[in-house]
Order: C-alpha cells, then structure tokens, then sequence
C-alpha cells in the first residue's frame, strides 16, 4: 500500500497503481485523497491519543531518571484523572483503566518495562559525579598515599587487591511464589523459619575473582560444637551479642583466617584491602596488626559502597539469588524441613561454589579499583538532580520589597505589564533591573501550580509532544473527545481559583501523579513548591494534564554545619593510628575527668 502511495504521488493513476501493486482501488484512492489516514491501527481507537500517550511515557521515564519512580497504581490514577478532567467516554470501570489496559500500554510503548526499584538512603543518593566531587578526590587521595609509600604498582596487580564486606542471608528468603487452587484467597507454608531469622556473613574476594575463606557470625556467647562441626572446617566462625559484625570479630577474622590464608596461597606482600568506614572495621589493633603483616586497610569513601565496593555491585545480588534457590533446593530433598543454623553452612557454601571469577572481576572493574581508574565508576547511575533553591520565599518578598521601595510607580507599573511577555521593551537602562525584578518575583510565587521543564536533552521531545497535543488536538479524530486545553512548556498560567484542585509539585524534571480520587486528602500534607526561572504562565488556565501529572520537590530544610574532622582513609596509615591514638586517649582523659567529680561530690556529701 506505501509502493502504491508513493507511485500515486509521482504521477500514476490510481486504477494502474492499484492493480499494479495488487491493492484495492477504492482503498488506495481514499488513501491519496485524504478520506482515510494512510496508516491505520486495527481495532478501535484508544481512549488516549497517540500524542497523549508520548507525553505519558516521557514523563515516566523522566521521573525514573531522578528517582521517583512511577508505580502501576500512579499511572492508573493519573490516567483516570485525565478522563475525569476531558469528560470522553469510555469503557472503564469508574473511569479507571484496568489490567487490559495496562499491559496494552506497556505493549504500545516497549520502551517502558516492569522493574523492582532499589531503595536509596539520601546520603547514598547524593554521592554522584555532579553532586559530590569529593568521590573524584578520593581516589587521588589513595593514589597520592599508595605513591607516597611506593606501592602504586599493586594496582596493575589484581592478586593484590581485596575487597571484604558483609551481608544478612535469611534463612527464609522471600519472594517465592507457589501453586493453589485458583481463587484461594489464604495460602500458608507451614514448618519455615521465622522471615526475619538471619546470619551475618563476611566475604572477601581479590579483583582476580579468588575468594578468600568467609566468616559465618553467630548470636552466641559460645558456639554449638553441632554448629562448628556442620561449617567448612577453613572458613571462620565470628560471634557477637547481636549476630553482627563488630570490631572484635572482623580482627579475628583478619588475624586467624585472612592473614594465615595470604600465606597459604602465598600472595605477595603488601595487599590492598578496601573496606567500608564502618566502625565495625577500624580499629587501633587492627591497623597496628594490618601494618605489621603487609596489610595495606582503605576504607571507602563512606555512603558511596553501592558504586564503588565490588561486593555490593556485582557479587551480592547473584549470591542471594543462588542462596534462594538452594535453600529451595534443600528443602524439597528434606520433605520441607525448616533450615536450621546447622545446614546453613553447608547450604550456604553450595552457593558461594556458583559464583564465578568473572562476576567478581567484573565488579572490581566496574568500581574503578582494578584497574585503579575513577572513570570506571559508573556516574551514571546517579543522574543529576536539581540542587534545592537557594533562597527562602521570605528572602524573596524581602528583597523585591527593597526594590519596590527603590523604584518609581511607573518603572514598577511598566515591570508589571511587561512580565507576562518576559520581556523588557521599554529604556535599555532598565533591562537589567527588571531581570531582576522578574526573577525575584518568579522566586515569590512558591505556591503556584507549575509545569517545570525537563532537562536541556529531555526537554525537547517532551515539549514537542505536549505542543503536539495542542496544536493537533482539533483534528482529532476522536470526535466525543473534549479539547484540551492549550499547554506550552514556555507559557503556561494556572487558575488560582482552583482551590480544589490537587498541589502540583514542581522539581524541574522531575514527575509524580496525582493520587485518585479517593485519597485527595493526601495533597494537604505536600511540600512548599517552587518556580523555576525558565517557566511562565499562559491565560488558558489547567489543562488536565497539569492537574493530573506533577513534578515533585523535597523540602527545603535549614541546614546545620557540622565541622568534620578530616579522618585518613588508609586505616594502616602512621597518620590514621594517631588520630586514633588521640581520640582514645581523649575519651580516657574526659572518663577520669568525669570519675573525679564524680568522687569529689562523694566525699563533698559526706562531710556535710
């Protein structure tokens, strides 16, 4: 049908170019003249357009790239929103999309898929090439101390390098899904563990994909001979109050199971060995031990392991996958047996056989240590986010009240009148005062309904897909479909009037729907907004896509400074085990300080 199209244009005539190309004439003439679209979906229409949808896809993705990501719930009620607001028909229950629906959606956009989202703390979500160069300045740091002592050709040499954290293993793993009769609504496994019943396990590798023995740390006072015996005879066992790694246990680990299994393999001396900053890892004897025994201790840059600890990047996530299956696995050959603290060893180390040397190279690679390269860190898992604004709204109304005070009446009523346009047409030695009147007055007003724009390389297809809808939506073939309203990324003016209408909250690129209906009371508990300096207001008033789609803002909170001691990362360092030394000797200095007054109220009570 296209060949015959395009033949059609060049000059044939529609009857020849029909029976040429084997199409049928009436077709292919309604085709030409413009009766019918020349590209044409089976079935009926969707209840969105195709250009509606577009703006709906850019704005997942866009708030998948600054971590909001959008649930199947939100874009449900987001969508239900837009029909509620243009009023079309549909077939949806309460105007709400179904499960057809959706996985159609996902079906017409492959582009978007189904994921699990990995849950950041706010420190952790900081560290980025953008927002903390002093990631960058750790590595030079290493670099300078390894140079400084003549141990910088260990980094060519990945025998030579370790990296060892530790992890929770459950000894009921979720996510296992089972079969039942199909509309049983309650489904029980009985004879499992506790879900919450865990040990601690340490594992050390070098950036040649060697593991070195691990350590299995258990809440005993002392360990079940039973449990000794039932656990890999070169592997350690560690024990604390909790279960977890203290700093105790990690210098036993270090001193009877690392250290006599360098010699063993007989991997020369000094070794890297990075470690987070964990207090569970620094200790004085340990840096003391690690110095003598050619042991060089790094500690990571702190909050920054998820990017930069091969551990966490490549190696955890497929052990617990293999650890869930093997539990798996052992319970179907002991008649669904619950795994106790004795099997965990044995099950646990048919786990750690199926990781591969690669997987742990790959690791050490990915975070930059092996090779010993920053630009091997993957910033791009830390997209940049828009810094918080750097002005409060009352600074704001502050300062344009100076001006006000400044300026005539006719300057301020000529402002006024020009700031629609956002452009100054008036004397040339007022430009530069009314841009800065303008941004004062964009800082003002914090609690109006924005759209913010995306960022420069985003932003142009979400535009031209938002302008799409407007200037096409006339000649939509929707015909019970109402027009929306007019939206521009450049101008956009929202209706204080609508007082009811759901916060829309504005953080630059990023997005969030509007919850349903349903829960609307929600929108009182949102966070102050902000106008971005790049976005004005329109006459139009609120498309539905403004009320349904927003861009979320975290909060602007006073910040407190904390001066910080600069701690070295080498832990084996003479500069570390100083300060170390300083501090213990401080705190023993402020623990006689408090004995003595202690004692001096003492006798002061007994002579009265």
């Amino acid at each position: 049908m296209n060949e015959a199209i395009e033949a059609v244009t060049r000059g044939m005539p529609v009857a020849t170019a029909a029976k040429t190309y084997g199409v049928l004439r009436v077709t292919l003439l309604y085709k030409c003249s413009g009766k019918s679209p020349k590209t044409c979906k089976m079935g009926p229409a969707t209840i969105l357009t195709d250009h509606e949808e577009s703006v709906l896809v850019e704005w997942i993705l866009s708030l998948n790239r600054m971590h909001y990501p959008v649930t199947k719930k939100h874009l449900l009620d987001s969508v239900q929103r837009i029909i509620q607001e243009t009023k079309r028909n549909n077939s949806f229950t309460e105007n709400r999309p179904g499960r057809k629906w959706y996985h159609s959606f996902l079906k017409r956009h492959p582009v978007l898929s189904e994921r699990i989202a990995q849950n950041l703390t706010p420190s952790r979500e900081k560290v980025g090439e953008a927002h903390n160069p002093k990631l960058r300045n750790w590595f030079l740091e290493i670099e300078e101390y390894l140079s400084s002592k003549n141990l910088l050709e260990i980094t060519n040499e990945p025998e030579r390098i370790f990296n060892s954290d530790e992890s929770a293993f459950f000894l009921q793993p979720k996510g296992e899904k089972v079969l039942a009769r199909k509309g049983d609504r309650f489904v029980y496994n009985a004879g499992t563990n506790d879900e919450k019943e865990n040990l601690t396990v340490l594992v050390t590798a070098n950036a040649s994909g060697d593991l070195a023995p691990p350590m299995i740390v258990f809440a005993y006072e002392r360990i079940p001979g039973y449990i000794a015996n039932s656990v890999n005879p070169t592997w350690g066992l560690g024990r604390s109050d909790h279960g977890w790694m203290c700093g105790s246990t990690f210098y036993e680990y270090i001193t009877n199971v690392f250290e006599p299994w360098l010699t063993q393999k007989r991997i020369n001396r000094p070794i890297l060995l990075f470690v987070d900053g964990h207090v569970s890892h620094l200790t004085l004897q340990l840096s003391q031990f690690c110095a003598r025994k050619g042991i060089e201790l790094l500690a990571l840059y702190p909050n920054s392991t998820h990017i930069i600890q091969p551990m966490d990047v490549s190696v955890f996530k497929p052990l617990k996958t293999f650890w869930r299956n093997e539990v798996k696995r052992w319970r179907l050959e002991n008649s669904g047996d619950r795994l106790r603290k004795e099997h965990f060893g044995k099950v646990f180390e048919a786990a750690l056989n199926k990781i591969s040397r690669e997987c742990i190279q790959n690791g050490f690679k990915a975070c930059g240590l092996s090779p010993f390269n920053v630009e091997n860190v993957n910033f791009k898992k830390m997209p940049e986010r828009e810094s918080e604004p750097p002005f409060k709204k009352e600074e704001f109304k502050e300062a344009l009240k100076v001006i006000h005070k400044l300026i005539s009446k006719e300057t301020l009523a000529a402002f006024i009148n020009f700031e629609k346009e956002n452009e100054w047409n008036g004397p040339v030695e007022d430009t530069s005062l009314f841009q800065i009147w303008a941004t004062l007055r964009k800082g003002e007003k914090k609690d109006m309904d924005l759209i913010a724009q995306n960022t420069e390389g985003d932003t142009n297809e979400t535009e031209e897909a938002v302008r799409s809808i407007t200037e096409n939506e006339a000649e939509s073939k929707q015909e019970n479909v109402e027009r929306l309203g007019d939206i521009s990324v450049d101008k956009i003016e929202v209706d204080d009037k609508l007082t009811n209408a759901p916060k829309i909250i504005i953080h630059s690129q990023h997005i969030l729907c509007a919850p349903s209906t349903k829960s609307e009371n929600l929108n009182k508990s949102q966070p102050n907004v902000k106008t971005p300096d790049k976005v004005n207001l329109k006459e139009n008033g609120p498309s539905p896509f403004k009320k349904a789609l927003f861009w979320p803002e975290p909060k602007v909170k006073e910040k407190r400074r904390y001066n910080k001691e600069k701690i070295p990362s080498a832990i084996t360092s003479q500069a570390w085990q100083e300060y170390h030394s300083k501090k213990e000797n401080e705190k023993k200095r402020k623990l006689e300080e408090k004995e003595n007054r202690a004692r001096e109220r003492a006798e002061k009570k007994n002579k009265n």
